[in-house]
This record gives structure tokens, C-alpha cells and sequence, in this order.
């Protein structure tokens, strides 16, 4: 809430950062499945379920953070 007015997208410029990085990890094919994973890995627990599969895209990486899940994330 700003002024008290309730701010609805004060998360857009965060995703716009997140996808910023993500678009320059997607494109250098020969290293983006490793840099994914070492993303989702610095970003979320070990017990994560994102972080059972061997090889992380983008979008699940975006959808794992969307949810409201904050117990298993990391500032």
C-alpha cells in the first residue's frame, strides 16, 4: 500500500529484472541448462521440488518463483 493506495503490479519490475537474466542465460545454448540450475539452485532449497529434475527451463524456473511458496526460497 502507497499513500494508502494499494499498489497491484509493484512485481512487475522484479520479473522484468529476473527475465532480463534468464533471456541472457537462454541464449548461450552450450551453458544454459547449467546456469539454470545453478539459479534455481541459489535461489531455492535444497528440498525444492523444482530442484528433483536434472534440467530446469526458464518458464518453471519463473512459475516456481510466482508461487507463493516462500518457505523454500532464499532472499
Amino acid at each position: 500500500m502507497m499513500n494508502g493506495q494499494i499498489t497491484y503490479y509493484d512485481w512487475v519490475p522484479f520479473f522484468n529484472a529476473i527475465c532480463e537474466v534468464l533471456e541472457m542465460v537462454a541464449s548461450d545454448l552450450e551453458t544454459r541448462e547449467t546456469r539454470l540450475l545453478e539459479i534455481a539452485e541459489s535461489t531455492f532449497h535444497e528440498d525444492h521440488r523444482i530442484l528433483t529434475n536434472d534440467r530446469i527451463d526458464p518458464f518453471s524456473y519463473i512459475y516456481a518463483l510466482a508461487q507463493r511458496n516462500t518457505v523454500n526460497q532464499r532472499q
